[in-house]
């Protein structure tokens, strides 16, 4: 059972890895977040890399596009990234 599930997962990393790292670089090369268009869905996600490599300008973007998004459907999941990761948006 779980050789079938292993190919989706493995496929699924590859796919996260190649937006993320596009949307990381987008940034870096172009010095800011004026340019990036990230759909609401990544933007946590997105969060994570900034937090990881310590983008901070890119983590505090990301910081305010889930202030602006919070709502009532979404707001467990977004506490639950709060705790795991340091906010910096709401020091």
């Amino acid at each position: 059972c779980q050789r079938s599930i292993l190919p989706g997962l493995i496929l699924d990393f590859v796919l996260n890895y190649i937006f993320f790292k596009q949307l990381v670089m987008q940034f870096l090369y172009s010095g800011g977040c004026s340019g990036l268009d990230v759909p609401p869905s990544d933007v946590l996600e997105l969060l994570a890399a900034a937090s990881f490599f310590q983008l901070l300008p890119l983590q505090r973007y990301c910081e305010a596009r889930c202030a602006q998004a919070l709502d009532l459907h979404n707001v467990v999941n977004m506490y639950i990234h709060a705790k795991v990761q340091p906010i910096i948006f709401f020091d």
